[in-house]
């Protein structure tokens, strides 16, 4: 069994049999605990990048109340304390017997793709199709060569569990990112992020026509701190 937990905004918990790993936590009002329960597992936490919305310095907090490491981007700076690893985009890294791969986000930091050995988890981080209406043809056309590039990276590989980015602020562009990784990866579950208390995206997205071909792969969520078993 594995538990997928929704904490905030591109916060996420994965709790498999062996291990609980926690990716972009983010609690502006203090609301939502790292961890809803104790655990004796052993907890990775994973940042993306530095901004703010993916990287509260409440992470430290687990340290003496859970056997814990933490994997940070290499913009993400917290001194150099033996339980933090810092992490480049481009990079393959092992981690106590798990596979860590890093991506270049088109916006800062990294994406990862870990293989736990139980689920192969997908964390896209800010790693997205950025095309704004305002901006030059220019800026788009690069954005899409550069979203496009780094996904094709992970194409072949199994993927069980991903967060993608589906960000309304993007308008009518807000579902290109998660489309595109859907139809061009092996994703057999998808969980929309950063979407800024729009819960309402993924269920317009399935209903457009676009997402015929992967929308019951796409799990909606409805509130934060929602527990999903998979």
């Amino acid at each position: 069994m594995t538990k997928v937990r929704y904490i905030h905004h591109s916060g996420f918990s994965v709790e498999t049999e062996k291990a609980v790993f926690i990716f972009d936590y983010y609690d502006p009002k203090n609301i939502y605990g790292i961890l809803n329960e104790s655990t004796k597992k052993n907890v990775y936490v994973f940042v993306s990048h530095a901004h703010p919305d993916h990287f509260d310095k409440k992470i430290f907090d687990l340290r003496g109340e859970c056997d814990v490491k933490y994997i940070l981007s290499d913009d993400a700076k917290a001194g150099g304390c033996d339980d933090i690893m810092y992490v480049k985009d481009g990079m393959r890294y092992i981690v106590d017997g798990f596979e860590v791969t890093t991506l270049r986000s088109t916006d800062e930091g990294v994406a990862f793709l870990v293989d736990t050995g139980d689920e192969v988890i997908y964390h896209a981080g800010d790693l997205n199709w950025w095309h704004w209406n305002g901006e030059t043809e220019d800026y788009n056309a690069s954005m899409a060569r550069d979203y496009t590039a780094q996904v094709d990276k992970l194409r072949g590989k199994r993927i069980d569990i991903a967060f993608i980015p589906l960000d309304g602020r993007l308008e009518d562009k807000y579902f290109w990112g998660m489309d595109y990784c859907m139809k061009t990866l092996d994703i057999k579950k998808a969980f929309p992020m950063h979407f800024w208390r729009a819960f309402g995206l993924s269920r317009m997205l399935k209903e457009d026509d676009a997402s015929e071909s992967y929308r019951d792969r796409i799990t909606d969520i409805n509130k934060e701190d929602e527990i999903f078993i998979l």
